[in-house]
Formats: structure tokens, C-alpha cells, sequence
């Protein structure tokens, strides 16, 4: 993040934040393998006679495809963008442009729910290697309703500050509001599934994982070629939206059926409805005449009122004990 703000601010160019930006990739991988050394955590055996090899490649070749599938997912309607509305001019690449930007600044709210994720790997499957599916349980209802309470905050604090936001930017990628909205209600619902595909890829249903994938690459491809032509960029967003949207919903059944577990409870109802009513009340904050500052003020006055709401309201235990930690802390 330091290197990103001094290339953002002209203190780095590009060929040196990009050779500092990777070289951090090595320092994490030497931090890494230091501590598992000290800590004496390798053990190299190189004897395949007790590996499933068969097992393990077709699990390891549903789980490639899967994840592929995913990484396609994310660039299709970007390349659907640039081709559907070039007109000759380069105005494809310059609402290539426009969406992108827009794309992650509404994309940002799922940064906390990958973190949560992958958390949770090692804890199902530890928990489907002792078939306890009260623990499975327990996690899929935890990552739920928790990413949904940080994925709302920070839509909140993106959508009540979208315009100031924007305003930052050079005027030629200050459209695509509604691009950011569309992404980012759609990786809110993503969230509040919880950690549906770390159940799935864990379970004996592991293959279903590829099945879904494949349906959102096939739904996110029609919906495009539908939505862009007659909306343009706020299309190809429309489009990703109910692609993940049905995504989640596909996973959903399936886990009912399958599993008979979902992630809701009466805590997630609460949530929302708090997160509608924090909205509509905030939206009628004043702006001043400078964005930056609108932007943090604002975003202070939600987290502000959220915190003592998630604590009123028990929304959830893991995050009311987070935040008793930090009063017991500060207190001392």
C-alpha cells in the first residue's frame, strides 16, 4: 500500500513500483518459509506409494477447472466491452476504461470476505475429516453473517461517498457509478452465502464446484451479449451481477439439498434491514465543497453508529467480542 500511495503521488514510476510490487511477493514467500524453518514444520518425503494419486489428480483437475472458470468469469465481460462497443474510434478501450476502474472500486468490498475464506479453509476441512457437521455449520453461519455486516459497512462507506469518490478521479473515468453499484450488490450477496464453495470443494460433492462454475461462465457470456449492446458498461455490470447472483443462489439449493445446511439466520434479517435503515438516514448527511473530506467524515459517522448497533443487537458474537477486547484494552 506505501509503494502504491508514493506511485500515486509521483515518487515512483511505474517500472520501479512494479519491480518493488513484485519483489514483495519474495519477501512474503521468505518470511513465510523462515517461520515454518524455525518452527522445524518441513518434512519432505518424496515416497508416492502411500498417495491416492487418483484421487488426488481428479479432485486437483475439478479444482483447476473450477477456479479457471472463475478467473475467466472476471475478465469476459471486459473483453465482451472492448469488442461489442468499439465503433472504429477506440471507444471500446475507453469504456474498457470506465468500467474497470468503476468494477474495482465496487469489487472492494469482498477484500475482508477473502481473508474470512480463506481462514476457513483448513477449518472445514478439518471439520468434514471428522464428518462434524455441527462445526460446519457453525462456520458456514459465522462467515456469513460476519462478511455480511464488513461487506455492508463498507458499502455503505462507498455507495453514501460514490459521487465524491468519483470526483477524485480524472473526469474522463468519473462515470460508472451505477457500474460500482451493481458490483458491489452483487458481492455483498456473494458474502452473505458465506463460505458455500470452501464447503463444497471440501465435501464428496467437490465436482459440483466445476458444474457451477461452468453455468456462471455460460450465464455471465449470454447476459453480456444481452445487456451491453442496449446499456453499455452499466449492462455488462447488470450482467455480472445476476451471474453471481444466481451463482450463489445455484450453491445455495445445492448445499440444502445435498447437506441441508444454510448460512441464514434471524441475524441476517436484522442486518439488513439495519443496513437499509443506516442508509436511508445517512443519505441526508450535507456535503461540504471538499470530497476528501466528505469521504472520511462520512465514513466515520457510519462505523460510528454501526459498531453500537452490531453490539445492540447481538448481530454477531465473533465481532461483539472483537470489539469487547479492544474496550477492555483501551480501557487499561
Amino acid at each position: 500500500m506505501l509503494v502504491l500511495l508514493l506511485h500515486w503521488f509521483g515518487y515512483l514510476d511505474f517500472t520501479n513500483f512494479l519491480k518493488i510490487y513484485l519483489f514483495g511477493y519474495f519477501l512474503k514467500f521468505t518470511i513465510l518459509f523462515l517461520i515454518q524453518w524455525k518452527n522445524d514444520r518441513f518434512s519432505l518425503v518424496f515416497s508416492v506409494n502411500d498417495l491416492k494419486l487418483k484421487e488426488i489428480l481428479s479432485f486437483g483437475l475439478f479444482v483447476f477447472v473450477g477456479g479457471a472458470s472463475v478467473m475467466l468469469v472476471t475478465k469476459i465481460d471486459i473483453m465482451m466491452i472492448g469488442s461489442m462497443l468499439e465503433d472504429g474510434t477506440g471507444e471500446g478501450l475507453k469504456q474498457v476504461a470506465f468500467y474497470t476502474v468503476a468494477f474495482f472500486i465496487g469489487n472492494a468490498i469482498k477484500v475482508p470476505g477473502k481473508s474470512i475464506g480463506a481462514i476457513s479453509i483448513p477449518l472445514v476441512a478439518k471439520a468434514w475429516e471428522k464428518q462434524d457437521y455441527k462445526q460446519i455449520q457453525t462456520l458456514y453461519t459465522k462467515s456469513s453473517i460476519n462478511q455480511l455486516i464488513i461487506g455492508g459497512v463498507l458499502f455503505l462507506c462507498i455507495w453514501l461517498n460514490i459521487d465524491e469518490i468519483l470526483s477524485l478521479l480524472p473526469i474522463k473515468f468519473q462515470g460508472g457509478k451505477w457500474v460500482v453499484f451493481y458490483i458491489a450488490i452483487a458481492q455483498l450477496f456473494s458474502m452473505a452465502n458465506g463460505v458455500n464453495g470452501t464447503i463444497i470443494v471440501n465435501s464428496k460433492h467437490y465436482r459440483y464446484d466445476l458444474y457451477t462454475n461452468v453455468i456462471l461462465v455460460f450465464v455471465t457470456i449470454v447476459t453480456n451479449y444481452l445487456l451491453i449492446p442496449e446499456y453499455g458498461i452499466d449492462g455488462a455490470a447488470m450482467a455480472t451481477a445476476i451471474s453471481v447472483l444466481l451463482f450463489n443462489l445455484i450453491r445455495l439449493i445445492l448445499i440444502k439439498v445435498k447437506m441441508n445446511m444454510h448460512p441464514f439466520s434471524l441475524q441476517t434479517i436484522k442486518t439488513i434491514l439495519l443496513l437499509f435503515a443506516m442508509f436511508f438516514i445517512l443519505d441526508f448527511l450535507p456535503n461540504s465543497r471538499y470530497a476528501f473530506i466528505d469521504i472520511i467524515w462520512k465514513s466515520i459517522v457510519v462505523v460510528i453508529l454501526f459498531i453500537p448497533s452490531v453490539m445492540y443487537f447481538n448481530l454477531s458474537e465473533d465481532i461483539s467480542l472483537i470489539i469487547k477486547d479492544l474496550k477492555d484494552r483501551f480501557s487499561v
